[in-house]
């Protein structure tokens, strides 16, 4: 069963390189921002992706939690482990993409302080199944999976508020950056904008299936289920 895992890494290898010749090369450039907008790409599809990768984490912990199924527990460490990751390239890439559109690298607004928030609640469950040698780990971990899996709408929800408004921005004042993308960026076409922003999460995918294969077939390391 171990032969699978060359396999997704050769196709994970072949998808991601697939996408990085269609964000940097095929994708026409952005008439107002550049070819910094590339950068986009991979900050959108990591961003859906990471939110993927928590839902799933969520569910696992769910299941967890009602019947104490190690195999989804073993799912639930491998998404966030993988969603961690994803969520990184969101913060690493959104400032190197704000900087020369917006201006800033950083700004406290709701969007990207509940990112933050969201990164930082994953990477405490990963340290408490890392350095936890307590039998009720995995418990206490599922626990505080489905309090994070809490912030996944309040970031997906500011973020649509974030662009051309909504009714959050009664409660938040931040950025409004209308015409920066999507419909209102007349330098790209709109279909060649969704296959460019989509086609990273094709490796992406391919990149959960290898992290969570080693659950499925019950060969993930003891230290890492607790």
């Amino acid at each position: 069963m171990k032969r699978v895992f060359p396999i997704l890494g050769i196709l994970t290898a072949a998808l991601l390189s697939y996408a990085l010749y269609e964000a940097l090369i095929a994708a026409p450039t952005e008439q107002t921002m550049g070819n910094v907008q590339r950068i986009f790409y991979y900050h959108v599809a990591s961003a859906w992706t990471a939110f993927l990768l928590f839902f799933i984490n969520f569910g696992a912990s769910v299941a967890y939690l009602i019947r104490r199924n190690p195999i989804a527990d073993a799912i639930a460490v491998t998404t966030a482990e993988v969603g961690v990751v994803f969520c990184t390239v969101v913060l690493v890439t959104g400032p190197l993409w704000a900087r020369p559109v917006w201006g800033i690298w950083w700004t406290w607004d709701v969007r990207l302080t509940s990112t933050l928030v969201l990164w930082l609640i994953y990477v405490s469950y990963l340290m408490l199944r890392r350095f936890s040698s307590s039998g009720q780990t995995p418990l206490l971990a599922a626990v505080l999976a489905v309090f994070g899996a809490l912030d996944v709408p309040l970031v997906y929800f500011s973020i649509l508020d974030g662009y051309c408004g909504g009714s959050l921005g009664k409660w938040w004042l931040h950025l409004r950056v209308c015409g920066s993308e999507g419909k209102d960026a007349p330098g790209i076409a709109r279909g060649a904008l969704r296959a460019a922003l989509f086609l990273p999460v094709s490796p992406a995918l391919a990149q959960i299936t290898t992290g969570t294969v080693p659950a499925y077939l019950g060969i993930v390391p003891q230290s890492r289920t607790g």
